[in-house]
C-alpha cells in the first residue's frame, strides 16, 4: 500500500508487509499489485462533464459567444491541470514503490523510500532519495556500494552518496555528476559509474575524479585519479588496504591503486594482466641493443635484460617445471643472432639437443668428459687472451664474445665429483680441477669477452657469496623462493618468495630502473620439440630467430687418443689428462662419431617428495611473515605484506594462479600457517659442524646469544630454522648459537631434522641469562 506525502516536495513509500515463506522461515513481503489510481480521472471527468453542461446552459440562456467560450476553456483548463497533477503523483507514487519492491527483491529487506525534490512535469525524475533500512542490516561499503548501485540501476541515473546516518538508519542518495565527467559519458560508461558511487561512500562524497580514456571514444577506461578530503583517513595503510580491496572486489577487471597522501589523491588504475606465455620478439639487431639481451616482460611492459658488456655473468635460478631451460633458451639463440660463439654444457643430456644444428651454437656437451673438456678449453681460451693483452698484442675490445652456457650446475658438480674419485691421477688434488677453473671464468672472464651463463635449481652458496656474487650481477629467478634462497638472490627475505607456482615462466628479476619485478620469461621454443609437435606458430617464430650469418659452425670435442693410450703408476688410463689436450673438431669428421646418446646420470639432484614447507601450526598476524603459507577459503594461499593499524592486522595474499586479496586479522586471532622449511640436510650440517665437546666461545655478540636464548626458552622450541626465521641469521650462525646452547646445557642434543629438547624452564630464565652475560 502507498502513502504519498506532498507531491511538491517527497513521495514515500511505506510497504505493508504479506506474510509468506522464504527458505524455510515466514517473513514479510511487499505486494506485488500495481499501485491504486487516486480518483483524480473521475475528478477531470467530472470537471470535463460540468464544463460541457456549462457551455450548453449558457448557449440556451442566450450567452455571448465569447463568454461561453471563456466558459469552456477555464473548465478544460482546470480539467487539464488536474489530470496533469494526477499523473505526475500516480508517476512518483509508482516509482518509489518499484524501488522499494525491487531493493525487497535483491536483500529481503523492507525498507522505507522517499523520493524528492523531483525535476520534470508529467513524468518527473528524483534527485534526491531517502532509504531507511531495518536494524539487522549490518552495514559495510559492501553493502552501501549494492545498494547505491541498485538504486542507479533502478532509477536509469547516477547517483553519489551525500550522507549516510548509520544511527538513524537512513542512506541519502542525490543525483550526481562529477564535475569533470560530462553527464552522458557517466551515464554510458558503468564502470565508471560504479566507481564514483563507490569512491563517494569510501573516501567523500565531496570526491572528484579524473577519468583517464584508453581511446577517443570514451568506451576503454584506463584510470581513474580520485581528489579527495579524507587526508586523516586516507594515510591510514589499514584504510588504504580497505579501499583497494573493495575496490579490486566491487569492479570489474584487475585493478590497482597508487597513493598520493601528501597531496590528497590517488589513482585506481587497470592492472595489465601478464599473459602466461610471451612469444620472444624479433627485433633487427642494431648498436642500441645488440649488448642487451631480452629475458623476460614485466606486467608494465618493462623489459627485464642481461647486458653482458656491464653485467659479466648471468645467473638463472629455477627448479624443475619452472621454465628454466626455456628461458637460458632464449639467451643461447639471442647470442647467436649477434654473431657470438655459444658453448653448451648440459649435464641432464636431453635439455639443449635442439640447439645441436643451430648457426653459432658451436658445441652441446651431452657426456660428461665433453662437458669437462668444453669448460677447460673455454679457461685456456681465457688465459690466451690475457697473454695477448699482456703482450700489446690485443685489446679487450678486438676479441670476440663467447658464451659459455652451463646448466643444472649441482648435477655437474656431483656428477664430476665422482667422477674425479674413480679417475684422478697419481697426485692430484682431492677436488676436480675442473671447477677451479670454472671460478676462473666468473673473477676473469668479462675482460677477455667471455661470459658465463649458469643455471641452477636453487641458488647456492658457492656462486653467490663473497666475489662471486659480485661477478653475477645480473640474475633471473623463476617460481616461487624460500627467505634463504631469496637473501642471496637478492639481499631480501621478500623478494619472489610470493611468485604463483602453478605459472610457469613466471620469474623475478631487476628491470632498467633497478627495481624488482615480477615477469614473464618470453618463450623461445625448442627446434626439436616443434619440428616433432609442427606446431606452426613456434616454427614461424624459429625461422625468424635463425641468425642471418654463420660464423661459427657445429663442433665436437675429441679427446687426445695419446694421453688415452699412457696409464699413471697405477696402470689408471690418464682420461684427465686426454681431457685437459682435447681440441674442437668440426662435427662428423671423427671415425664413427656418433649421435649423442642419453646417459643415466651418475649424480641426480634429489627433489623434494613436499612443497617445501612445514606441517600447519596455529600463529598468530603478528608472528606471520612474508613468504608464510596461510589457509584462506580451504586454500593455502602465500603472505606478500602484513601491516597493523595498531588494533588488527591485514595480510595481503597470493594464490599459486597469481591471483590475490587482503584479509583482516584481530590481533588474538590465531590462524592456520605454514613456514617454509629448511632441508634436514642443511640443518643438521649447520648444527653438527662444530662438535660442542667444550663450551663454545659466545664471542662480542652477546646480545643476540640472549635473544636467542629468550626466543628458544619462551617458546620451548629448540628449531635452527626458527632461529633463522626469527633473528634474520644464516644456517652458520644458527647453528653456531644452538652449539652454544647445547655445551650450556639450554638444549639437548642435534637429532636431525627434529627440533631439540629445551632443557631450561620459562621461570629459570633469568638465572640462565645472568650466568651467560657473566661469562
Amino acid at each position: 500500500m502507498v502513502a504519498a506525502q506532498s507531491p511538491r516536495r517527497r513521495t514515500t513509500t511505506t510497504v505493508e508487509p504479506e506474510e509468506q515463506t522464504y527458505q524455510g522461515r515466514e517473513i514479510a513481503t511487499p505486494p506485488m499489485n500495481h499501485i491504486s489510481e487516486r480518483p483524480w480521472i473521475a475528478q477531470v471527468v467530472a470537471l470535463a462533464g460540468l464544463t460541457t453542461a456549462a457551455g450548453g446552459t449558457a448557449q440556451i440562456l442566450g450567452a455571448d459567444a465569447v463568454q461561453i467560450a471563456e466558459t469552456v476553456a477555464a473548465g478544460l483548463g482546470l480539467a487539464t491541470g488536474r489530470a496533469v497533477l494526477g499523473l505526475r503523483r500516480n508517476h512518483q507514487r509508482r516509482r518509489a514503490a518499484e524501488l522499494a519492491t525491487a531493493i525487497f527483491d535483491e536483500t529481503k529487506l523492507l525498507c522505507e523510500v522517499k523520493l524528492r525534490r523531483w525535476r520534470g512535469i508529467v513524468y518527473p525524475d528524483p534527485t534526491r532519495i531517502v532509504v531507511r533500512y531495518p536494524l539487522k542490516v549490518k552495514v559495510d561499503p559492501f553493502w552501501t556500494a549494492a545498494m547505491v548501485a541498485l538504486c542507479e540501476s533502478r532509477l536509469d541515473m547516477s547517483l553519489a552518496i551525500r550522507k549516510h546516518d548509520l544511527k538513524r538508519r537512513r542512506l541519502v542518495l542525490t543525483r550526481s555528476v562529477a564535475p569533470v565527467v560530462d553527464k552522458p559519458t557517466l551515464l554510458e560508461h558503468p564502470t565508471l559509474q560504479r566507481a564514483t558511487s563507490l569512491l563517494a561512500e569510501l573516501v567523500g562524497a565531496d570526491a572528484t575524479i579524473e577519468p583517464d580514456w584508453a581511446d577517443e571514444d570514451k568506451q576503454q577506461l584506463r584510470a581513474v585519479t580520485v581528489h579527495h578530503r579524507a587526508s586523516a583517513k586516507v594515510a591510514s595503510p589499514m584504510y588504504q588496504a580497505k579501499v583497494e580491496r573493495i575496490l579490486s572486489t566491487m569492479l570489474p577487471g584487475r585493478w590497482r591503486t597508487r597513493w598520493n597522501v601528501e597531496q590528497d589523491h590517488f589513482v585506481l588504475e587497470q592492472r595489465p594482466i601478464l599473459d602466461h606465455s610471451i612469444p620472444r620478439p624479433v627485433e633487427p639487431i642494431t648498436d642500441a641493443n645488440r649488448w642487451r639481451i631480452p629475458l623476460a616482460i614485466g606486467e608494465d611492459g618493462q623489459q627485464i635484460v642481461w647486458e653482458p658488456r656491464d653485467q659479466s655473468h648471468l645467473l638463472i635460478v629455477g627448479a624443475t617445471n619452472t621454465g628454466k631451460t626455456v628461458a637460458i633458451q632464449g639467451v643461447a639463440v639471442e647470442a647467436s643472432r649477434r654473431g657470438w660463439r655459444v658453448r653448451v654444457v648440459d649435464p641432464k643430456a636431453v635439455e639443449f639437443l635442439g640447439l645441436r644444428d643451430w648457426p653459432n651454437i658451436e658445441v652441446v656437451a651431452t657426456d660428461l668428459e665433453a662437458q669437462m673438456a668444453v669448460i677447460y678449453s673455454t679457461w685456456q681460451l681465457m688465459e690466451e687472451r690475457y697473454a695477448q693483452i699482456v703482450a700489446g698484442e690485443a685489446h679487450e675490445d678486438d676479441f670476440e664474445r663467447v658464451v659459455l652456457i652451463v646448466d643444472e650446475f649441482r648435477d655437474l658438480f656431483g656428477a664430476a665429483t665422482e667422477w674425479w674419485s674413480r679417475n684422478k691421477p697419481t697426485g692430484a688434488t682431492g677436488k676436480c680441477p675442473v671447477f677451479e677453473k670454472l671460478f676462473s671464468l666468473v673473477r676473469k672472464g668479462r675482460t677477455a669477452g667471455i661470459h658465463l651463463v649458469l643455471g641452477t635449481q636453487r641458488p647456492d652458496a658457492d656462486f653467490l657469496t663473497g666475489e662471486a656474487r659480485d661477478n653475477f650481477k645480473a640474475r633471473l629467478s623463476l617460481g616461487r623462493l624460500f627467505p634463504d634462497g631469496a637473501k642471496m638472490m637478492w639481499d631480501s627475505y621478500h623478494v619472489g618468495v610470493t611468485a604463483p607456482r602453478k605459472i610457469k615462466g613466471r620469474c623475478t628479476g631487476v628491470d632498467d630502473d633497478d627495481k624488482y619485478v615480477e615477469a614473464q620469461v618470453l618463450w623461445t621454443p625448442d627446434p626439436r620439440k616443434a619440428q616433432h609437435t609442427q606446431n606452426q606458430a613456434d616454427l614461424e617464430l624459429l625461422e625468424a630467430l635463425w641468425p642471418d650469418e654463420v660464423t661459427y659452425p657445429r663442433m665436437q670435442v675429441a679427446l687426445d687418443e695419446e694421453w688415452l693410450t699412457r696409464v699413471d703408476s697405477k696402470g689408471r688410463p690418464l682420461i684427465w689428462d686426454a681431457i685437459i689436450h682435447s681440441s674442437f673438431v668440426p662435427y662428423g669428421t671423427l671415425p664413427d662419431a656418433p649421435e649423442p646418446v642419453i646417459p643415466e646420470p651418475s649424480y641426480t639432484e634429489v627433489e623434494p617428495e613436499d612443497d617445501g614447507y612445514d606441517p600447519p601450526e596455529p600463529a598468530s598476524a603478528e608472528e606471520l611473515e612474508v613468504g608464510d603459507l596461510i589457509e584462506h577459503e580451504d586454500e593455502w594461499v602465500v603472505v606478500e605484506r602484513v601491516f597493523s593499524d595498531g588494533e588488527s592486522f591485514g595480510v595481503e595474499w597470493r594464490d599459486d594462479n597469481g591471483d590475490g586479496g587482503t584479509i583482516t586479522i584481530s590481533a588474538e586471532e590465531m590462524i592456520e600457517r605454514r613456514c617454509p622449511a629448511r632441508e634436514a640436510a642443511n640443518d643438521e650440517a649447520a648444527t653438527t659442524a662444530t662438535p660442542p665437546a667444550a663450551e663454545v666461545e659466545i664471542g662480542d655478540d652477546i646480545d643476540l646469544v640472549v635473544h636467542a636464548a629468550e626466543l628458544i626458552v619462551s617458546t620451548q622450541f629448540g628449531s635452527t630454522a626458527m632461529l633463522q626465521r626469527k633473528l634474520r641469521v644464516g644456517f652458520a650462525e644458527a647453528g653456531r648459537l644452538m652449539d652454544i646452547f647445547e655445551s650450556r646445557g639450554l638444549v639437548g642434543p642435534n637429532e636431525g631434522s627434529k627440533a631439540r629438547d629445551v632443557l631450561v624452564k620459562p621461570e629459570d630464565l633469568e638465572e640462565f641469562i645472568t650466568t651467560l652475560r657473566g661469562q
